[in-house]
């Protein structure tokens, strides 16, 4: 039989490492305790510590769009604030500065002054509202929101970021660019990249240029007299002289000294009654309509379309025409399959796709793009109404309803006004269409802030059954290794007997 011997020390060895596995177990459940967490570094569970890995990226993630969120909430506060501020002047204008404007009694120049500088106030405060902050960036500036974007120049004309509003074109630069500008934001829709740029469904456009909201460009409108009667483009003799008929079916013109004479070489005077002359105004063919009475156009393809709201819609589907509707094309001298777009600009030509100048080569005559008047297939002729192009934003047609009701006495036309005035209202109906829009998207953020709110808190969920413990549970594995803790003191002081220095001690 084999006898061990144990020894004092081998005791004391061996309690010694019992009591400190103890001791760590102590320390281990009150880190539970005061973290809530089941581990504390990563070897002790190192599955549950890489699930927490990846779910703490995900939280991060989840945080910073929460923060982009609600970022964009306040600038689409902003921009709504702007386009509702706006909109109110619009619609004080629209309402109460059309009856005043033109009703007989305030003819008068003294009232017609008044109303006139309350629109020019006017159009300076819409000045003021479209360059409004957020922080330091002006929200209605597109990609350049460092500097105000909107300013009245010399001749009273709207620029934006240094560009004529009324010459800029969506077709062309740089109106192509300034309207195309983007400013997307990671809301947790899957961010992707397209052909170099950001999918638009992937992502929040935050901007909005502001001569989306107010308009841009110019149209040509129908001159009318103050009874709402067509105005017609007089026949011109030598381009200067407007022609008039005789009974007879002779042309005149009243030349410099007053006196109606042929048309012709000859230069007879008129012996008849001047009252018995009629004007001659130039003709053009009647334009064929559709089934509803609208006028139909021919687009450069051959297609036939009619305007409705400032677009172009094929007659035969009712579909949105997305041909070229403006500007100019010619052959592309590189490459006989493909065409150059071009637009005229002070009688130059410049590319649409870079605003480069473009030089026309010999020979060649830019086709015109811009949808012409189809002809009745009667071949009727009809009297050629007068035209006038006009500036489409709001801010030049409010000047320009201020200009005419300042003119002097017999230069002021109530149809000169309401010209300016009908173009006015529709930019102002047009309004709501970007408000309604404005709040589509802000329904999509409250949406999107509820959903990453419900994604941060199923994350943490799944966190806290990775890495976290019941507090219960934590509580009570505390108290059993404080009471193990405890038992081992006192069998230790049971098992150690006292030494001489302790005696002594």
């Amino acid at each position: 039989m084999i006898m061990t011997r144990i020894t004092s020390n081998m005791v004391r060895r061996n309690y010694h490492t019992n009591l400190t596995n103890t001791l760590g177990g102590l320390e281990s459940a009150r880190k539970q305790v005061e973290t809530g967490r089941r581990f504390a570094q990563s070897y002790e569970d190192p599955n549950s510590a890489a699930k927490a890995a990846i779910l703490e990226r995900r939280y991060a993630r989840v945080e910073d769009q929460l923060n982009n969120v609600q970022n964009a909430q306040k600038w689409q506060d902003i921009q709504e604030d702007v386009v509702d501020d706006f909109s109110s002047i619009a619609k004080e204008i629209a309402k109460n500065y059309s009856v005043q404007g033109e009703n007989g009694t305030n003819k008068a120049i003294e009232s017609r002054d008044a109303f006139a500088q309350s629109l020019k106030s006017m159009q300076e405060q819409m000045v003021v509202i479209l360059n409004a902050k957020y922080g330091d960036t002006f929200v209605l500036a597109g990609n350049e929101g460092k500097e105000p974007a909107f300013a009245l120049n010399d001749d009273g004309k709207l620029t934006y970021r240094g560009h004529v509003v009324s010459e800029l074109n969506a077709n062309e630069e740089p109106g192509k660019s300034l309207l195309n500008e983007h400013s997307y934001i990671d809301l947790g829709f899957g961010m992707a990249m397209d052909g170099g740029t950001v999918s638009p469904a992937s992502a929040f456009d935050t901007a909005l240029p502001g001569i989306k909201l107010i308009g841009y460009g110019t149209t040509t409108v129908k001159v009318v007299d103050d009874n709402g009667n067509p105005v017609y483009e007089p026949k011109l003799i030598d381009g200067k002289y407007p022609a008039y008929q005789a009974p007879d079916g002779k042309e005149y013109y009243q030349d410099s000294d007053g006196q109606f004479v042929t048309a012709d070489l000859a230069k007879v005077p008129y012996s008849g009654s001047v009252s018995d002359l009629n004007p001659v105004y130039e003709e053009e063919p009647v334009q064929k309509t559709d089934s509803k009475g609208r006028p139909l156009f021919q687009t450069a393809d051959g297609t036939e379309v009619y305007k409705q709201d400032g677009n172009y819609y094929d007659a035969a589907t009712n579909k949105l025409y997305d041909g070229n509707v403006s500007g100019y094309e010619v052959p592309d001298p590189a490459d006989a399959a493909k065409t150059i777009k071009l637009y005229e600009k002070n009688g130059k030509y410049y590319r649409a796709d870079n605003g480069e100048e473009y030089n026309v080569p010999a020979g060649v005559t830019p086709k015109d793009l811009t949808p012409q008047a189809v002809p009745d297939p009667s071949g009727k002729m009809q009297p050629k109404q007068q035209e006038q192009v006009i500036s489409r934003n709001l801010v030049d047609l409010c000047g320009e309803m201020a200009r005419v009701m300042s003119l002097p006495e017999g230069e002021f036309t109530y149809e000169g006004y309401a010209m300016y005035w009908d173009e006015f209202t529709d930019g102002a109906n047009k309004l709501r269409d970007q408000y309604a829009a404005l709040g589509t998207k802000t329904q999509l953020l409250t949406a999107t802030k509820s959903r990453l709110e419900n994604e941060k808190l199923a994350i943490q969920t799944q966190y806290d059954d990775a890495v976290g413990i019941e507090p219960a549970e934590a509580i009570m594995n505390y108290s059993w290794a404080n009471y193990a803790y405890n038992s081992a003191l006192k069998v230790g002081a049971s098992l150690i007997t006292p030494s001489l220095l302790d005696f002594i001690n």
